[in-house]
């Protein structure tokens, strides 16, 4: 599978190999991490005694070798981030896998490891080569120079394999993780400083540290957007809250933006994702930039990422009882509870968003009040006692999209032909997303796009009221436009490391997409459009085989 198939998975939540599965017992108990170890050749054949190196954010480290079929289990882990090191006589070391266990959790991680040679996974001739010719390119270099920069910088990776050097990664690190790597160690940045000069090579740093940035910043911004279709934001708030992510991402340089759209695994959503990074990784408090209305959003929120990642939930489920003996009543009280959380988290979402309007008069702030809590009912009562099909919805959606990129990269298919199958696709699910809305079955989330909600606006705001909200609307729409547009040329950036000419016209191409709703779906559908729109010829050999490449 691609880097590109592995990001579109991860985007809309299928996280079918390194993504956790939750267990209801034994939360005090702490998590287990377990998964399978094979090397990098298609048999993926398993390998036997490999050291698993399980390491927590205060150094405390966990130690396990993999059985005959390659599998390794620790349990007990406590709940925590972990870096994840694997090492083996006569193969390449991995280190840093990031994973985060949470109390009765059941983590699967699956792993490979590539045999030492002359060539590693992804750190090879071609990857060396497309480095080489970009310096060359950018600092105007001439072929001689550029073959021995190449010549250099390979004998410099030989020998960091020969030494087992922690620099080395599996071929599912990103091209920055890979630059990065060769920058900062020692033998490699030496041969980058033979043929460079000293301002040319902090310029080249310079341009990896910017393509972080804008790796975070566009992580920041999606970030927002999704709390902004929540919380409805001011244009100040979304301003701060933007700032504030960035300022935290910063301290925490190793989260990217795949980190924020994967956080969640199969069954978070993409806004319980936001709120579970939000809390667990950069441990962010809103309470000085939200409104009292907004913090009640902001605290239901945190509760229903709870119970989803917890309980396992997809769509909307009552709590399921942990025990068998629990009572009739016991689990009549716990469902209430829960269903009463949601309301109020539904009412709250709507509240938040006519404060927006600003100081209402009597009869208009009466009549909102009134729809709010019909809207509020027909949503419980259509939603009530009907099963969650939403994963197997997603799952689905996957691979319907997983088998139209194979389609398009085999040949298949033109790549007109892919994109009016996108756009088909597209389609269906916006009608279907619509539908919804009108029916009151739409996720909470979308409740403020209700058209009774909306057509009361319309009615008890005057003509210059209403088009300032429309207005308003809009600076909001765009915000998030811009901000889905931003990050998928960021995903495509840090996977192929793209030169000023070519992010230009990734942007350009991103600039014409149609941009969807903020869904996992819409975003997968956004970044395979632009991955088809793309015009191939623009990109170096290493390029075209990180897209391309089974």
């Amino acid at each position: 599978m691609t880097r590109f198939n592995f990001i579109l998975i991860l985007v809309i939540c299928v996280v079918v190999f390194d993504g956790p599965s939750f267990a209801q017992d034994n939360a005090a108990d702490g998590g287990t991490l377990r998964g399978t170890i094979t090397d990098t050749t298609e048999a993926r054949n398993p390998i036997k005694g490999v050291t698993v190196k399980i390491v927590a954010q205060d150094g405390t480290d966990y130690k396990i070798k993999t059985d005959a079929n390659g599998d390794y289990k620790y349990t007990g882990l406590p709940a925590g981030r972990y870096l994840i090191n694997i090492y083996k006589a006569g193969y390449l070391k991995r280190v840093g896998k990031p994973v985060t266990i949470v109390n009765g959790g059941d983590h699967l991680v699956r792993l490979k490891m590539g045999k030492k040679s002359g060539a590693s996974a992804e750190v090879d001739e071609t990857f060396l080569q497309h480095i080489s010719e970009s310096i060359g390119k950018r600092y105007n270099l001439d072929t001689q120079v550029v073959d021995a920069l190449h010549q250099s910088i390979s004998k410099a990776v030989e020998t960091a394999w020969e030494d087992e050097s922690e620099f080395v990664r599996s071929g599912e690190e990103s091209g920055t993780a890979l630059i990065e790597a060769l920058l900062t160690h020692p033998d490699c940045k030496a041969a980058f400083a033979k043929y460079l000069t000293e301002t040319e090579l902090q310029d080249y740093l310079d341009v990896n540290k910017a393509r972080r940035q804008r790796d975070r910043l566009a992580a920041a911004q999606i970030m927002t957007a999704g709390l902004d279709q929540v919380l409805s934001l001011t244009t100040d708030q979304r301003q701060n809250v933007v700032r504030l992510l960035v300022d935290r991402m910063n301290n925490q340089p190793q989260l990217t933006s795949v980190d924020i759209l994967g956080d969640g695994g199969p069954h978070l959503q993409l806004h319980y994702a936001i709120v579970s990074v939000l809390r667990r990784e950069l441990n962010v408090s809103l309470d000085e930039i939200l409104t009292e209305t907004q913090a009640k959003v902001w605290q239901g929120m945190i509760k229903r990422e709870k119970i989803k990642r917890v309980e396992g939930e997809v769509g909307f489920e009552v709590l399921k009882p942990k025990t068998e003996e629990k009572k009739e009543k016991e689990v009549d009280d716990e469902y209430h509870v829960t269903t009463s959380q949601l309301w109020q988290l539904t009412e709250a979402i709507l509240t938040a968003h006519t404060e927006l309007l600003g100081p209402l008069h009597e009869h208009a702030s009466h009549r909102l009040a009134l729809v709010t809590k019909g809207i509020v009912q027909q949503h419980f009562e259509t939603q009530y006692g009907l099963p969650s099909d939403n994963f197997e919805t997603i799952l689905r959606f996957a691979k319907t999209l997983s088998e139209l990129m194979e389609a398009y990269q085999a040949d298949k298919i033109t790549r007109e032909e892919a994109l009016g199958k996108l756009n088909t696709i597209r389609e269906e699910l916006w009608d279907q997303r619509d539908a919804n809305i009108r029916s009151g079955e739409a996720e909470v989330y979308d409740i403020t796009d209700h058209p009774l909600y909306q057509q009361t606006l319309k009615d008890v705001l005057s003509e210059e009221a209403f088009i300032q909200y429309n207005e308003h609307q809009i600076q909001r729409k765009t915000f998030c436009q811009q901000a889905l547009r931003d990050l998928i040329v960021v995903l495509v950036d840090i996977q192929l490391l793209l030169d000023d000419t070519q992010r230009k016209h990734f942007e350009g191409i991103a600039a014409q997409l149609t941009v969807p709703p903020l869904t996992e779906a819409g975003f997968a559908i956004m970044l395979l459009e632009l991955i088809f729109s793309v015009d191939r010829e623009i990109l170096s050999p290493w390029q075209r085989r990180v897209m391309e490449k089974q």
